[in-house]
């Protein structure tokens, strides 16, 4: 992986012969789309354990790709700054090459615009993209985490 992102702009992943993923080097590491592309770039999701579907909650993901980012209290900040409670469901960070990437998965419950703000907020960090998780995406991880 080192490899790729040292030498090269552009990556496709290949899942059993298919192009499943194509993209920018950086975008595809840091926000992978496809179920293949995130076993590649994040392969220890599949150990990340069951993430039980709550009522009200909302799965917000947060990918970051610069060592400033990983650096940073940014969930605590979250919290302080806007009064926000998230839930750490999920986190995993590697190095590749010189750079630091890293995925969070939070759970946070939609109380008085929580959900936007927070989208906000994490968004407008350098280096970072958050988003709401689909039902398929949060489906995905499960059938990877159960037994």
């Amino acid at each position: 992986m080192s490899v790729v992102q040292n030498i090269c702009n552009r990556v496709s992943i290949l899942d059993h012969g298919v192009v499943v993923e194509t993209g920018d080097v950086a975008e595809v590491f840091t926000n992978p789309k496809s179920a293949a592309g995130r076993k590649l770039v994040f392969p220890d999701e599949s150990e990340m354990g069951y993430i039980p579907n709550v009522e009200g909650r909302k799965v917000i993901s947060v990918t970051f790709n610069d060592a400033e980012a990983t650096d940073s209290p940014l969930i605590a900040q979250l919290a302080m700054e806007k009064n926000i409670a998230a839930s750490i469901l999920y986190a995993a960070t590697k190095a590749i090459g010189s750079k630091a990437y890293g995925k969070m998965l939070l759970g946070i419950f939609d109380v008085n615009n929580d959900i936007r703000d927070a989208l906000e907020y994490l968004n407008a960090v350098p280096g970072i993209t958050a988003e709401i998780v689909d039902e398929e995406e949060l489906n995905y991880f499960m059938e990877e985490t159960t037994c």
